[in-house]
């Protein structure tokens, strides 16, 4: 592979309001963080052009990302999250250049091709340049940036921009990168908006959540939402459950009330007679929906497996591939129905209106009887209040094969850069039997992440299923248990009797804390 080495570091983002009532940014760039590459597929020749690695500041909240619409030139982009006032839209934008550096490219660049699942056998066909850009007389793409609709998180309205400072010019068959961009955004009223109001523990603990993922944190206390008392009492912390289990998940409330919350334990019997909805997901929704806005909520804990807490199940699509997966995102993104044409298929991209923003926060005990509400309480009222302490700055991280020419240690390596010093980050590559990985958990790992593929019952290297349902009862980690996280496909299928997950979770001699 031939490669072209010329950077561009975006060094400066400066700030400022606009007509009292907006928002600007104005990105620099210097030509030493871009890498143009070559490669060859099904006999043609094609460039690709990258960013380096720490091309953009950290601190700034800016994501590096890929333009990649289906025959069009892959180019690097850079998104961002704004955090607009109350009340507000986005109105006016303008976006202007100044300086352009153009870097000659050998070859066109690769066209972007169809997602593809991971479980493909083999790649389709390759999908051609479309004429109307690779041979036209423009710059590509033509308009300088990209704004989503509102997106309502725990009341805050936001928008997510993307601005393209790479370009491709198909007349000199060259990459155009700006060296400044500048961004100004103009608010206007937005006469669909609804009055969002928050209480003071909910503002606190929301609005620290907001200004960690948006661009301008130094606006989240002035286009907060208006802060309001609880009318009705507050419940900080609520348990979804049935009338079987909710005295065995008494004492984990209990324990949250010692510390200082709130809570309560409604059942799914309850939650069905006092709320209204086309079935019990939607009942479980409006009732969440109802406690944040009248009660404060902030946290969810649905407490069972899918025969206890149904899931609702949202469509993914894929190369063609349809299919509906558990998502619990459903109860706590609490904007819009998630089916807007009414056709029960939820979440439906392109058709089903959602924002995909957490309001508050949820999770899954994912247990079925008695015994594993017991093994899981004690693991998280052990794990908080008296834990063994010689394991909490210890990280586990397993890498087994993905792909041919794919370096499948980059994801842990990436994890590894940003560890907090004093801990120990260990690894194991390529595992090579089934308990090596079981094993060392048993040592004691807060913090652990597995790559490879995976089923609903075992990740894999190779062949080899390195972490497995068949050897769960060998973990004696006891109350040394911790967060266990993998981007193995179907480990975590909870919809599944049981998967590796729930396996781990509810191991009563140790395992996993949570997954």
């Amino acid at each position: 592979m031939r490669r072209n080495v010329f950077v561009i570091i975006l060094f400066g983002l400066s700030a400022g309001y606009l007509f009292g009532a907006g928002w600007s940014a104005s990105f620099q760039f210097r030509p030493n963080s871009f890498s143009v590459q070559t490669l060859e597929r099904d006999g043609q020749t094609f460039t690709i052009i990258n960013p380096e690695r720490n091309a953009v500041p950290e601190h700034s909240n800016l994501q590096i990302d890929y333009v990649r619409e289906t025959g069009k030139p892959i180019l690097p982009c850079w998104s961002f999250i704004l955090l607009i006032p109350q009340g507000m839209k986005v109105g006016q934008v303008r976006v202007t250049e100044d300086g352009v550096t153009s870097i000659k490219a050998e070859y066109p660049p690769y066209p972007a091709q169809p997602p593809v699942p991971v479980s493909a056998s083999e790649l389709p066909p390759l999908v051609f340049p479309e004429r109307e850009i690779y041979q036209g007389t423009q710059p590509w793409p033509g308009e300088r940036y990209w704004i989503s609709p509102v997106g309502i998180k725990s009341g805050f309205r936001l928008v997510n921009i993307v601005i393209y400072p790479v370009r491709y010019d198909p007349v000199n068959g060259s990459y155009l990168i700006s060296q400044n961009l500048r961004v100004e955004i103009e608010y206007e009223p937005d006469p669909t908006a609804e009055f969002a109001s928050l209480t003071g523990k909910q503002l606190k603990l929301f609005s620290a959540a907001v200004k960690s993922i948006v661009i301008n944190p130094e606006d989240v206390s002035r286009y907060a939402p208006q802060e309001r008392s609880a009318d009705f009492g507050t419940y900080d912390y609520v348990i979804i459950t049935n009338s079987t289990l909710e005295p065995y998940f008494q004492p984990l409330l209990n324990w949250r009330r010692r510390l200082g919350y709130s809570g309560i334990i409604r059942t799914t019997s309850w939650i069905k007679s006092n709320y209204s909805g086309r079935d019990l997901p939607e009942k479980i929704r409006n009732f969440i929906r109802d406690y944040f806005n009248n009660y404060g909520t902030m946290w969810v804990l649905l407490g069972g497996d899918t025969a206890v807490v149904p899931a609702r199940r949202a469509r993914a699509t894929c190369a063609g591939e349809i299919g509906n997966i558990p998502c619990d995102l459903y109860y706590v993104d609490l904007q819009y129905s998630w089916d807007s044409n009414n056709d029960n298929i939820f979440g439906q991209y392109g058709v089903d209106t959602t924002d995909l923003y957490y309001d508050l926060y949820v999770g899954r005990a994912s247990v079925d009887d008695t015994n594993q509400v017991k093994t899981f309480v004690n693991k998280v009222i052990t794990h908080e209040s008296n834990p063994p302490t010689d394991y909490l700055r210890r990280i586990l991280l397993v890498s087994g094969y993905l792909w041919s020419g794919y370096d499948e240690t980059q994801s842990n390596d990436s994890i590894a850069n940003i560890t907090p010093s004093g801990w120990s980050d260990v690894y194991i590559e390529n595992p090579g039997n089934t308990t090596m990985v079981r094993d060392s958990l048993n040592h004691g790992f807060q913090f652990c992440h597995m790559v490879g593929h995976g089923n609903d019952y075992g990740i894999y290297h190779n062949s080899t299923a390195y972490y497995s349902t068949s050897v769960i009862s060998g973990h004696n980690n006891g109350s040394r248990v911790g967060l266990i996280n993998s981007i193995a496909c179907y480990p975590g299928n909870f919809e599944y009797k049981d998967c590796l997950a729930e396996a781990s979770h509810n191991c009563a001699t140790g395992g996993a804390l949570s997954v």
